[in-house]
């Protein structure tokens, strides 16, 4: 297999190997001096669990010397691991047997710096653990001294030996994958968000960093397929026999040495020869031996036991062709549900896929051009060559004690031991009766996360802390003496430590999620429950944006109490979680996995099953975003985040589905990954589409869910393998408007705090016609508890979305509105682009063509704005239908029963009022309050110019309303005075300010505008005012219509809903007339009161506008609903052409954009209709 430019560079750069190997194990890495808190064992206690070994010091290698046989002397020489099955007779060795079993010792054995390991002998060896088992031989080691070791020399067995020596000569540092002089810029930014966040969207960085960084530090530069030289020639490839080369650090005290290890004892098992070539990892970065180099394959399979971001660096150790011709396995492991882009190209040495639980599988098949198949670890009962106690420990006998076993160096964030210890501290406090022991090592990998762990334990004396590193015996002793297994991880690709407790029959503790769940449930151990979250900071290998679980500390202190209360339950349990490791989990078991997998594409004898797919992700890499995105930089984009468009699918039909997949891959901004879920889609036609972008680049992850589980369960499971910052929502038959990322991006740098977006939307027919556009207000929280007007696009920060709980089960049809209104709790920050970017499609029976299409999706709504209401305004709020179909009314409870004055200016003008015959507008008004208004505590104070009359004043005087006498001038007439002389005798907090010529139709008006204006947050109320024909006077303001101020839908019909029925639903407006206004008098002097400079226009206008820019919001309600029998309190016949200019002048900001309108709306019309002096966006 030639490599593209292959070369070799020096070990210097450690940043590759920040991102490296990532399955570790607690049996790895160096012994920790320095224990927290007291000691938890002493030497002698240590030594005597160690099998007939001692420490040899804290040094770099922690090896362990021999404490018995002869002195250690020269290593017989051997080409590395090898063995072939079926053995001993035609077992591959070059092992020279000049030199004497004798007078070899462990210290010089061929593994991991220089230590007998015994599990991988046993690998080896399978007949040594039936002589063990039955008890003829005591240990593995006592086993190869006797007869192994002369075994391995003559032939008979596969030889463990090799010394340093054998890597004498070998070239000095790491092969290098990629060497190219010249990298795509973008591309080479959107495969690592840690360059991408360090730089910015600057080309030119990013090509200084690819040359003076990136290439010797192993990254990906993109646009770049590394084996797309790989020959796979059909009958090379048939012409070698059936069996498996396999590669692997058989010999590491690692998670991928029991990997590996477990991988060749099923393969024994499964019947199936190999030949094996040891990776040796004990001084670092991977090596093979010269012998190694230089012996080609045998067999027509390979098995390569190495992680992805490993692979290419493995495969450089070995000549050109090594890997070719040949049907390539790779057993990889991963731990989080999104797999890293930038590991896409090494699929390209592989036709498969190997993983140890479906978790990973799922995760590796979302973007793999390959099979992904899940091949379980297999597990054994560690051996205790030595029985162990507590008191090798220093554990107390009568005790109940847990045991949580992690590796700092290896994230130890993910085995998430402070989540142990808080649960723990909280279940039990100081009860010395159950212990909790923290065995870690590795320390000196992070100092500060161990000085937080100290901290964190501080006074607890029920917790022992082993800071040791265990060889696998002592492992097995100290699991032998615990009682039950603690495991609150965020996330394991198989949970190797869970399975191995289990297998021992120990009841476990463990966060239902990841890896574990192949084979942990309530029937074998204590789940604890978990919500998805983002990691937060980079871990290791792992982005901050990427996902993994929580899990709830009430389930996990619940679930330890529940096993230490109940001994006999847990014993159960653990019995029963022994029978399943010891049948699901054999090596008979794993082996048989195997060996139908191998069966099922004819790998063993016919060809046909599998030579259609051998070589056919040769080209892996992700294709140069230029292809489609605009290049970089971006104008006006100052930072570049990626963006998880997600898009649930089910059954939809193919051309639809095509559509909407093209609108994505069509946008001009390039940081972007399409995250689809198929939800159990039986269409053929929707499954062709999807296989046909299965594989095709990593931006574009296919999550496959077995059944059908809804939208709100298709739609978690494509954000859980999101790892973007923000989430995109897409559905399956809609499409984006190519520069819809790319104005979300320039938004984003803009204001990078904002936590939620949405945009304008139109409608698209089948034809994919534009129809029926959407341009919206700005955040406006009261239109949202009304209906949900935010619709699409809708872009939310992924981790608030995480922190809120994602979509829940039970609002299906509804589940963005009932996400959205717990969005507006959690968060202010939220911002609209009014720009139509997203494109609806509007199909016989969606909802984009009827609202009313689907009636549970309206029920799921009320019932996710009743939950979201009672959460926010208390446990009495109600939420009713509203006016129309789709709205609804939310009932506010009332603080009390707060006093409200009802300011009524008056100039005791006389008219025709219907059916009542010509009258002071002011007596009509005041008997239909008192007539109709069904709150009870108010005040009516009626404002005068001095010209009520006698009757009329004794009429009120028996009525309880109060006279103010104006004070003020009467000529020329000053609205803006007489409304503050009028609030200045107000004797309440709230007031309504009122034109006299008007008649209550509602009778709960006052209910509905005080319902609002006791909100804090809100600083004045209007409602819906009716001409005394009934056409429509006031349904709010706009700004910015008819050169200053306009109320839209004036004199149309009391029935026209409008535009997306605002004149029937509660909503936002920038301003509402001061013929019927409820406010506070501490917002009105927090802002001055009206300014009189506007004498008779604008002055209620003038004064919204100041109470809205010093953070207020205004609400308008329909179900305030009164006649307003307008032009009659004061008569004029033009505006003040100075209180024009001044208005103009002053709030010229919100006559270009009035927040609550749309900047695409007309100007010259009251219908928002579309504007016609420019094209829309």
């Amino acid at each position: 297999m030639k490599r593209a430019k292959a070369a070799l560079v020096g070990t210097q750069i450690a940043a590759a190997d920040v991102l490296g190997t990532v399955m570790t194990s607690e049996r790895s890495g160096g012994r920790d001096p320095g224990r927290l808190g007291p000691p938890a064992r002493t030497d002698h206690q240590i030594t005597a669990v160690r099998a007939k070994a001692a420490t040899e010091g804290d040094g770099p290698t922690g090896r362990l010397a021999p404490m018995h046989g002869p002195a250690p002397c020269r290593a017989v020489k051997a080409s590395g691991v090898i063995a072939e099955h079926p053995a001993p007779a035609a077992a591959e060795t070059t092992a020279d047997a000049a030199d004497s079993p004798a007078a070899l010792d462990p210290v010089s054995l061929a593994n991991e710096g220089g230590r007998f390991v015994p599990e991988l002998y046993l690998a080896l060896n399978p007949d040594v653990r039936a002589l063990i088992d039955a008890g003829e031989v005591a240990d593995p080691e006592t086993h190869w001294r006797a007869t192994g070791l002369a075994d391995e020399t003559a032939g008979r067995r596969p030889s463990v030996l090799h010394d340093q020596s054998l890597y004498a000569g070998l070239p000095e540092g790491l092969p290098q994958l990629f060497a190219e002089d010249e990298v795509d810029p973008d591309t080479y930014l959107f495969l690592h968000p840690d360059v991408r966040g360090a730089i910015g969207p600057d080309p030119e960085a990013a090509r200084r960093h690819w040359l003076d960084f990136g290439r010797a530090e192993g990254r990906v530069p993109g646009g770049v397929a590394p084996f797309r030289d790989r020959r796979c020639n059909a009958g090379r490839l048939l012409a070698k026999p059936f069996g498996m080369n396999v590669y692997g650090s058989f010999a590491a005290l690692s998670g991928l040495g029991t990997a590996a290890r477990g991988m060749v004892r099923a393969l024994h098992a499964a019947g199936i020869p190999i030949a094996l070539w040891n990776l040796d990892t004990s001084q670092g970065p991977a090596r093979v031996t010269a012998a190694d180099r230089a012996r080609g394959p045998i067999y027509r399979i390979n098995l390569i036991i190495v992680n992805a971001d490993q692979l290419g660096r493995t495969l450089g150790l070995f000549p050109d062709g090594q890997f070719d011709d040949a049907y390539n396995i790779g057993v990889w492991q991963w731990e989080l549900p999104a797999f890293r882009p930038d590991w896409f190209p090494y699929f390209g040495a592989l036709d498969e896929v190997w993983t140890n639980s479906e978790f990973q599988v799922t995760a590796m098949r979302s973007m793999a051009p390959v099979p992904v198949h899940k091949v379980h670890l297999p597990v054994v009962v560690p051996a205790v060559p030595v029985p162990a106690t507590r008191a090798d420990f220093g554990l107390p006998e009568d005790a109940f004690v847990f045991l949580l076993p992690f590796d700092v160096s290896s994230s130890a964030a993910r085995k998430n031991p402070f989540a142990a210890i808080e649960a723990f501290r909280t279940a039990f406090a100081s009860d010395t009766s159950v212990f909790l022991v923290l065995k870690y090592h590795s320390s000196r990998g992070d100092p500060a996360f161990v000085s937080q762990l100290n901290r964190a334990i501080r006074g607890m004396s029920n917790v022992r802390v082993i800071a040791d590193k265990l060889s696998a015996a002592e492992m097995a002793g100290l699991q032998s003496v615990c009682d039950a297994l603690i495991s609150p991880h965020r996330s394991e690709g198989f949970g190797l430590n869970i399975a191995e407790c289990m297998a021992l029959g120990k009841p476990v503790v463990a966060t239902n999620y990841s890896g574990n769940v192949d084979f942990f449930d309530a029937e074998v151990g204590y789940p604890v429950d978990w919500t998805l979250a983002e990691v937060g900071r980079w871990t290791g290998p792992y982005s901050p944006n990427y996902n993994w679980a929580e899990p709830r500390k009430a389930s996990l202190v619940e679930q330890l109490r529940a096993v230490v209360a109940d001994p006999a339950e847990a014993a159960r349990r653990g019995a029963a979680a022994a029978r399943r490791i010891a049948r699901d989990f054999s090596d008979d078991a794993i082996g048989g996995v195997i060996r139908e997998r191998l069966h099922s594409v004819n790998l063993d004898a016919s060809p046909v099953g599998f030579l259609g797919w051998v070589g056919a992700s040769r080209g892996a890499a992700l294709a140069p975003l230029g292809k489609q995105a605009l290049s970089l930089p971006y104008p006006g984009v100052s930072r570049l985040p990626l963006l998880s468009v997600v898009v649930p699918v089910w059954d939809v039909p193919g051309m639809l589905l095509e559509a909407c997949i093209q609108s994505v891959i069509r946008q001009t901004y390039g940081f972007w990954e399409l995250c689809l879920c198929n939800d159990g889609s039986t269409r053929p036609d929707t499954l062709a589409v999807l296989d046909r972008y299965r594989g095709t680049s990593p931006r574009i992850k296919i999550r496959d869910l077995p059944r059908n589980s809804g939208i709100v369960g298709a739609s978690n499971a494509a954000v859980e393998i999101a790892a973007g910052e923000y989430v995109v929502l897409l559905d399956n038959d809609d499409e984006l408007h190519p520069d819809a990322l790319m104005e979300v991006a320039r938004a984003l740098s803009a204001q990078p705090d904002i936590d939620c977006l949405y945009t304008d939307e139109d409608k698209i027919d089948v034809a994919g016609n534009r129809i029926d556009h959407f341009y919206k207000p700005d955040w406006s929280p009261e239109h949202l508890e009304s209906v949900m007007y935010v619709l699409h696009m809708l872009v939310v920060r992924k981790r608030l979305m995480l922190d809120i709980g994602g979509f829940r089960d039970g609002f299906d049809g509804a589940q963005d509105y009932d996400l959205m209104l717990r969005i507006s709790r959690a968060t202010d920050r939220i911002h609209h682009i009014p720009r139509a970017l997203y494109h609806w499609r509007a199909i016989p029976g969606s909802a984009a063509e009827v609202v009313d299409a689907k009636p549970a999706a309206l029920l799921a709504g009320q019932r996710a704005l009743a939950e979201h209401a009672r959460a926010k305004y208390g446990d009495t709020t109600r939420v009713e239908k509203g006016l129309t179909e789709g709205t609804f009314r939310v009932r506010r409870p009332l603080m009390g029963r707060p006093r409200v004055s009802l300011l009524v200016l008056t100039n005791n003008q006389r008219g025709e009022v219907p059916g009542k015959g010509e009258m002071p507008f002011v007596d009509n008004f005041v008997r239909s309050i008192r007539e109709k208004t069904s709150y009870p505590n108010y005040e009516i104070i009626v404002v005068d110019n001095g010209r009520l009359d006698a009757g009329q004043l004794a009429e009120y005087r028996d009525l309880g309303v109060t006279i103010e006498d104006y004070t003020g001038g009467v000529t020329p007439f000053n609205f803006a005075a007489k409304a503050n002389f009028a609030v200045r005798r107000a004797r309440s907090e709230h007031v309504v300010l009122l034109n006299d010529d008007m008649e209550v139709i509602s009778e709960d008006w006052l209910t509905a505008l005080l319902e609002f204006a006791q909100d804090p947050e809100i600083g004045v109320v209007g409602g819906r005012l009716l001409h005394a024909d009934g056409s429509i006077q006031h349904v709010g303001t706009v700004i910015g219509v008819n050169g200053g101020a306009a109320h839209p839908y004036h004199c149309f019909p009391r029935h026209f809903v409008g535009y997306n029925a605002f004149t029937h639903v509660i909503r936002n407006y920038a301003a509402v007339t001061g013929a019927c206004m409820a406010t506070r008098r501490s917002v009105l002097a927090q802002v001055g009161g009206f300014d009189e400079a506007y004498a008779i226009d604008y002055n209620d206008i003038d004064l919204c506008l100041r109470v809205l820019e010093v953070g207020y919001r205004i609400v308008y309600t329909p179900f305030a609903e009164l006649y307003h029998f307008e032009g009659r309190s004061a008569q004029r016949t033009t505006q003040n052409p100075a209180e024009v200019a001044a208005f103009r002048a002053r709030w010229s900001r919100f006559l270009d954009n009035d927040p609550y309108y749309n900047p695409n709306l007309a100007r010259d019309a009251l219908d928002f209709s579309l504007r016609m002096d420019r094209p829309a966006a």
